[in-house]
């Protein structure tokens, strides 16, 4: 059977899990971060808040997995199909119609965070506390 297989980010290893009948993404974290819980409820807070279509939501948990006998915290969200924005645009090549199609989607996204979300600060947990 062997081990399930992540896609691993800059802080986290996403995996694609069953939870009942629904797919979840659970994301673990790997390494520490003191100030990770509230800087997650903040933003599951703040997205709640705004019903945004662009965003899914998540639940952290502050001990989520047991490894080892440890409980370690991760986020588990709706799990979304689709391609990495770097796979989108390796597949299209240097598409001019591709990267402006992008920009249009970008561009209403970033109107769509001005109007609802302001004044809105989302930060992403560092190493430092």
């Amino acid at each position: 059977m062997g081990l399930p297989r992540g896609l691993s980010g800059g802080f986290a290893i996403t995996y694609a899990m069953l939870s009942g009948n629904s797919k979840v993404a659970v994301r673990c974290f790997k390494y520490e971060v003191p100030s990770r819980e509230r800087a997650y409820k903040l933003i599951a807070a703040k997205l709640r808040e705004i019903d945004s279509p662009y965003f899914v939501g998540f639940d952290y948990q502050a001990q989520g997995l047991k490894y080892n006998g440890d409980h370690l915290p991760c986020l588990k969200m709706e799990w979304v199909e689709g391609e990495t924005l770097s796979v989108y645009l390796r597949r299209r090549g240097n598409d001019a119609a591709t990267f402006h199609d992008l920009r249009e989607k970008f561009a209403a996204l970033a109107e769509h965070l001005e109007a609802t979300a302001s004044p809105m600060v989302i930060f992403r947990p560092t190493t430092s506390s």
